[in-house]
């Protein structure tokens, strides 16, 4: 067999088990913002390397297209625990008479959008994967007539350019790769205006919903993959993560979250505050 003929078959092999933990070692090469795969495979094969990612992509927003076409607002109408951390504190450090410009990463069907906006003065631009979730959020906007808000279907990495003031980000982390991770980071980079703030809400290694199930990820510490790939962060991890931040506060919440099936989910959470203070990056 022919070296390209092994090649061939390698990337078909690939497709068929994409999930698996050495398939988003290769993903991560095929990421449309890396060059690393066009330097070394002739086009043709580079090609595929692309369009095997957009299909990873695209698998991951039917998973959670179909999510909310069978269960519409999936953990109700009540605001996530980060949106009401973040209003308190906006409340308390930033001037009410400031109107200020925030980015939801991964909003779902609006509901912290929404609790923003009927909070703080603000404008809000929400972006999500899902076809089906941001119906559900279009559709409560115009129905709730919230004008300062703006929903668009698309990963962050296609996101045009633009500065906030806050960049909000709740349980996302959790559920992107370590490439797709620093890849939202170096987003949050290019998005952040001097002195504004994220909020970052994201699973820690000490959860008790989630923690331990599944089949461990080789080569990766503290992530498993079950129904979803999920990774659970440390502490020591968010700090070098986010060097680029000057962090005002990083701490542990406990909390139950009700879903509209009826379960209730315990989890123990990071909530992270920081604020953007440099241009300096750690890809980690």
């Amino acid at each position: 067999m022919c070296p390209k003929d092994k090649i061939i078959i390698a990337y078909i092999n690939w497709a068929h088990i994409v999930q698996q933990r050495i398939c988003s070692s290769l993903l991560s090469l095929a990421h449309p913002n890396t060059a690393v795969l066009e330097k070394i495979l002739p086009p043709l094969y580079f090609t595929y390397a692309q369009t095997l990612y957009e299909m990873f992509v695209e698998e991951k927003s039917m998973s959670w297209d179909n999510e909310y076409k069978n269960f519409g607002n999936v953990w109700g109408e009540r605001p996530s625990e980060l949106a009401i951390t973040a209003v308190k504190y906006l409340q308390k450090n930033r001037s009410n008479n400031m109107i200020l410009s925030i980015l939801d990463i991964g909003c779902g069907y609006g509901r912290d959008a929404f609790y923003f906006l009927d909070n703080i003065r603000c404008r809000i631009l929400g972006i999500d994967i899902s076809e089906k979730a941001i119906d559900i959020a279009t559709n409560a906007a115009f129905k709730a007539q919230k004008e300062d808000v703006k929903i668009q279907c698309c990963n962050f990495t296609k996101l045009k350019e633009g500065k906030y003031d806050i960049v909000f980000i709740s349980n996302l982390y959790q559920l992107l790769k370590k490439n797709e991770r620093e890849e939202l980071r170096k987003t949050v980079m290019r998005t952040l205006k001097p002195n504004g703030l994220l909020f970052l809400g994201t699973l820690s290694e000490r959860d008790p919903e989630h923690y331990g199930k599944g089949t461990p990820v080789p080569g990766e510490s503290n992530s498993f993959q079950e129904k979803v790939y999920l990774h659970f962060c440390t502490k020591k991890e968010l700090v070098e993560d986010f060097t680029f931040l000057n962090i005002k506060e990083l701490y542990k919440h406990e909390y139950c979250e009700p879903r509209v099936t009826g379960e209730i989910h315990h989890h123990i959470s990071w909530i992270l505050i920081g604020e953007y203070v440099g241009t300096s990056y750690n890809s980690g």
